[in-house]
């Protein structure tokens, strides 16, 4: 130990007394802090995913620059062979100059660590991820560092040392990159061999325990090859089989290949994992723990895989079962599972048919070239009589989702039933499949028509009324009044203006309810939510004869994300993106006799413009100035009781509603009932979402209506989006000059005073004799 601490501590000051690790490091950090820099407030999210995304490729240059003298330029001068004329093994030395390549590369990183604190400042940084792709890259780093340390001692020649360290480095990080072109039965092997499986997981927040060993196994594989490649003769070539005799040195590479494999091997099969991230989006819920420890019959689920996945579903059967172990360890035995290869035979496939099971079209390399092939990923759940299935295992991250509320379906006592006004000028079903199929994944969905002019069945237990264009007739509002006046919960997704594709004009959307609204305690004001948060519009336009595309940022598509993170509805949700989103005021409630709760705003830098005083064409820009409101209440709750507006039968209005609908009883006040407003009501349509969090937020306020948030906590436990708190232009450019300069900076303060202090050193030395 004594040994290799001094061959550290002699490479560290070497190191450190050469201006070239001081431009290195420099250059390093310059170019990732461009990156980081240029794209801080084009994504507008709290993450150091951008950071994360270029420091790999960075290290893929820099780590073989750090080590391609270390062997190389010795043995040229011949300093190398006076080393090891000493009393010292060939590994120590090795491993003295690995250390200190590796603290350089750690010295290079740890000036980074100043994004991190610039994106926290600016926004609700998850820590989690961020610590683990810090962690990643060390451990990236160290492996990069002896591969570099392996190419420097192959050759005499700097420059042939770095090209093979670089060469190295880009194979081990190209690896994840061509699983498409490998052969499926090997996909799981290359993966397991690149770095981007490994480093990808840390950059998520999970610290596997297979990590370190892999990382580590790489890392003593390149030390003994450089070891092995170290002890040879001046003069003898590594490539030349003659000059390199096999013996006991290519015996211990073996050994040692051998004792890493197993090693391998045996994690390989180890399954403990730490959960980084903030809200523990890849553990097991607490709701679901619960729910599995309560179970009183056996739940069977039975998984339909092929044996042989290809990219990118070849790890869904690895992390199935995985999370299926996790749910057997909670259920007390009650959770049983089985894998089925459907394509063992003809009956086999025929069955995952009949059990709802999709088959999925899919790339696969066989008999060398490129085909289409169909493989299948779905699972069935069974809880006594009843089943459930899910026919594609399309998302990992949802899974827990999926089965707990699968579970949770099966083990309810009754299915409760969501009606979708119908007839009224709203969108059709089919223009929101995702959020009626997110819908029947826990309730039965069935339209209602209105102009049947009969109640609303009292089976129903939350009507929706979205979008709609229609002036309601009196009747029709008698209609939903009523079912509010039994005690039924709504949720109302209203559009109070459209625009005009054509002249970009605002248009009022006349549903003849204001008054009823205004009865209940609520108002959806004819105005247009302009948010300098906001998702892209496409502008189309043609030049000389060629049409193309501009995406712009559209101030009248917010993306909200202030929420009232104390409300079960949105605790854990991502952003969700609006279009034309009219504000909602519900001061009124609390003289109506009901609470009123805004669970979303817009953002600070927002303003309200009314329907007749706006343009609103893409290409007018909005200043900055102008977003003069802020935190405007577009999404409200409401519970207690509500007054019909519909109680007085002297009234002719309300008597010839009653009679139209040929109602007997008329009831004047509710019990207390929950209703939702939403400013907006194209928000739940496909294609609106633009990447974002809508049918969770959608689904989350009709579980809160009917008293059951317990799947919204799984529904919105994916990794979040973070987005950036709205700041002053002045402060973007100190935190985009900070994270820029301010490493670079850094060392080039720690080199001066490092050179200083060489300097009083030598002075000091000089006077002494």
């Amino acid at each position: 130990m004594t040994t290799i601490g001094a061959m550290f501590l002699k490479e560290i000051r070497s190191y450190f007394d050469s201006i070239l690790t001081y431009i290195f490091i420099v250059i390093f950090l310059v170019l990732s802090g461009s990156y980081v820099a240029g794209n801080l407030f084009l994504e507008n999210t709290a993450s150091m995913g951008t950071f994360f995304e270029i420091a790999p490729v960075l290290l893929l240059l820099f780590a073989p620059a750090v080590t391609m003298r270390l062997i190389a330029e010795e043995k040229r001068v011949g300093t190398y062979e006076i080393i090891t004329t000493k009393p010292v093994h060939v590994f120590q030395i090795v491993i003295g100059k690995f250390l200190a390549a590796w603290f350089v590369v750690a010295c290079a990183l740890l000036p980074t660590l100043l994004y991190l604190f610039v994106i926290a400042s600016l926004g609700p940084l998850d820590f989690g991820p961020a610590l683990g792709g810090c962690i990643g890259l060390l451990l990236l780093g160290g492996v990069f560092v002896a591969a570099g340390l392996f190419g420097s001692s192959l050759s005499d020649n700097q420059m042939i040392a770095l090209i093979i360290g670089f060469l190295v480095c880009f194979l081990l990080y190209s690896f994840d990159k061509i699983l498409l072109y490998v052969p499926v039965g090997l996909v799981n092997i290359i993966e397991y061999l690149g770095i981007g499986k490994h480093f990808g997981g840390l950059t998520h927040g999970v610290l596997d325990a297979r990590l370190p060993i892999y990382y580590f196994s790489l890392m003593v594989l390149f030390l003994v090859l450089a070891t092995v490649n170290a002890s040879r003769e001046p003069g003898q070539m590594a490539w030349r089989w003659g000059d390199f005799k096999p013996g006991e040195r290519l015996a211990r590479v073996g050994l040692a290949i051998a004792i890493l494999l197993f090693i391998n091997l045996f994690a390989f099969r180890t399954s403990f994992r730490m959960d980084l991230t903030g809200n523990k989006v890849y553990t097991l819920s607490d709701v679901t723990k619960r729910m599995l420890g309560s179970l009183d019959d056996h739940f069977l689920v039975r998984a339909y895989f092929s044996p042989e996945l290809p990219p990118p579903y070849h790890n869904h059967r690895e992390n199935v079962q995985q999370l299926l172990e996790e749910y057997r360890a909670y259920s007390r035995g009650m959770l049983h599972y089985q894998f089925v290869n459907p394509q063992f035979s003809p009956g086999d496939e025929e069955a995952a048919l009949s059990e709802g099971m999709t088959p999925v079209q899919v790339k696969i390399i066989r008999d060398n070239k490129l085909q289409s092939g169909i493989v299948y990923a779905g699972m069935t759940f069974t809880y006594g009589d009843k089943q459930e299935r899910l026919p594609v295992v399309s998302s990992l991250e949802r899974l827990e989702y999926e089965i707990s509320g699968s579970l949770k379906k099966m083990t309810a006592p009754e299915v409760k039933s969501i009606a979708v006004l119908t007839n009224v000028g709203g969108p059709a079903v089919s223009d929101m499949r995702g959020f009626v199929a997110a819908l029947s994944r826990q309730y039965s969905v069935k339209p209602v028509d209105l102009s049947v002019k009969s109640p609303i069945s009292q089976t129903v237990d939350v009507l929706l009324v979205i979008a709609p264009t229609k002036r309601l007739s009196e009747p029709e509002k008698f209609i939903i009044d009523q079912f509010l006046m039994r005690g039924g919960r709504a949720a109302f997704f209203l559009n109070a203006v459209t625009a005009n594709k054509n002249t970009f004009q605002l248009q009022v959307n006349d549903t003849n309810m204001d008054d009823m609204f205004d009865a209940y305690g609520w108002i959806v004001n004819k105005d247009a939510v302009a948010d300098s948060r906001c998702a892209s519009y496409i502008v189309r336009s043609e030049a000389a004869g060629v049409p193309y595309s501009t995406e712009i940022l559209y101030p009248f598509y917010p993306v909200a994300s202030e929420f009232n993170r104390d409300d079960a509805i949105v605790k854990d949700l991502s952003p969700i993106a609006l279009s034309y989103v009219s504000s909602v005021d519900p001061r009124l409630a609390g003289i109506r006799g009901a609470a009123a709760t805004v669970i979303v705003t817009s953002s600070p830098q927002s303003r309200r413009f009314a329907w007749d005083s706006v343009d609103v064409n893409p290409l007018r820009v909005i200043p900055a100035s102008a977003y003069t409101d802020g935190q405007i209440p577009i999404a409200v709750k409401l519970e207690g009781s509500f007054r019909s507006p519909f109680a007085d039968p002297r009234d002719p209005t309300v008597r010839d509603a009653i009679a139209a609908v040929g109602s007997g009883k008329v009831l004047s006040r509710s019990p207390r009932t929950r209703v939702v407003v939403v400013g907006d009501g194209d928000f739940v349509l496909d294609g609106a979402q633009h990447g974002h969090d809508n049918i969770a937020f959608a689904v989350n306020t009709i579980d809160w209506l009917l008293g059951d948030t317990f799947l919204a906590s799984i529904r919105s436990r994916d990794v979040q989006e973070r987005p950036l708190t709205e700041v002053s232009q002045m402060r973007k450019t100190m935190a985009k000059y900070i994270t820029f300069a301010g490493p670079p900076a850094a060392v080039l303060l720690m080199g001066v005073v490092w050179m200083v202090m060489k300097s009083m050193r030598r002075k000091k030395h000089k006077f002494s004799y």
